[in-house]
């Protein structure tokens, strides 16, 4: 895919895995309305997982760490 190579260059990022820069890019409900242009495709789903994962996990250790004293209710809330 041409355009990802243009991106990646205006970026000045460049993945060792551009499936992975077109998954981010593609939202399944792009693949729902369009299955004859998503073929072979694959949405970014997993990866928002996988993001969405990270953040809870470094949000929880931070809260962990700063506030020792809290107890679990207090750092959920």
């Amino acid at each position: 895919m041409p355009s990802l190579e243009r991106l990646q260059t205006s970026l000045g990022l460049f993945f060792s895995d551009p499936n992975l820069l077109q998954s981010a890019l593609i939202h399944s409900s792009f693949l729902h309305e369009r299955p004859d242009q998503g073929v072979g495709l694959i949405d970014g789903e997993r990866l928002e997982f996988l993001g969405d994962s990270i953040l809870n996990y470094l949000t929880a250790t931070l809260l962990f760490e700063r506030y020792p004293q809290r107890g679990e209710g207090e750092l959920t809330t």
